[in-house]
């Protein structure tokens, strides 16, 4: 599951390993208040990953964040060494919220993502409902 070309995007250590079928500004992710709901709880998935990511706290991402297809995708067990090796040199890296879309147990998050010295990419991250929450599915660009 190697990466050929070096992503040097926020997520691109992530999105290399669960993605479906294998700087400049300083942005966070924020939940508004005036969301509820689903809406609501999408955002803060998005604002607990971005966190992580910050923290390169993969442990945190490959355990409470993905689903287990998408973590056993990303290595399984082996899920946080991998993710952190692949995210070695991305400094400062940041999510920035866009959008989120809902139909049914499915939804999408548009993210601009981005690292030191690296020019902003429109994402789109896929989550499903599991339980009382969502879990990250895969990142799209």
């Amino acid at each position: 599951m190697g990466l050929t070309v070096r992503r040097g995007l926020a997520l691109g250590a992530i999105a290399a390993m669960i993605t479906v079928g294998c700087g400049g500004e300083e942005a966070t992710t924020t939940v508004p208040r005036d969301i509820t709901g689903p809406p609501r709880q999408v955002a803060r998935i998005v604002d607990r990953l971005d966190r992580a990511v910050r923290a390169r706290n993969f442990e945190r991402i490959c355990d409470d964040l993905l689903t287990p297809e998408a973590r056993q995708r990303a290595g399984g067990t082996n899920c946080a060494t991998k993710m952190a090796a692949e995210a070695k040199g991305v400094r400062r890296p940041w999510i920035k919220l866009q959008s989120i879309h809902i139909v049914g147990s499915r939804a999408e998050a548009e993210l601009l993502t981005s690292a030191k010295g690296e020019e902003p990419v429109e994402e789109t991250l896929q989550l499903t409902r599991r339980g009382a929450g969502y879990r990250i599915v895969a990142l799209d660009r």
